[in-house]
């Protein structure tokens, strides 16, 4: 049952961490120099933008899972 519920904390906890690395890269991407100079990172910010994204929303929808099996099995139950 711990196991469990640490579970459930370190998929919420990785979800955190994706939100403020996708974050990062939507601010570092915006550009305020030349634009042919910066064109280059302003990519590569956008590209681990989109790929912070997809794990968040693979981490999202495991923690649904996880938490829909924990409840199927009555490892956790609403109040």
């Amino acid at each position: 049952m711990e196991a469990f519920k640490l579970l459930i904390l370190a998929l919420l906890g990785a979800v955190i961490v994706s939100l403020g690395v996708g974050l990062y890269h939507l601010v570092r991407g915006q550009s305020s120099g030349p634009p042919a100079a910066d064109a280059e990172a302003a990519a590569r910010h956008s590209r681990r933008m989109a790929r912070a994204l997809t794990i968040r929303i693979a981490l999202s929808i495991t923690l649904f899972v996880v938490l829909m099996l924990g409840w199927a099995t009555g490892l956790i139950s609403p109040h």
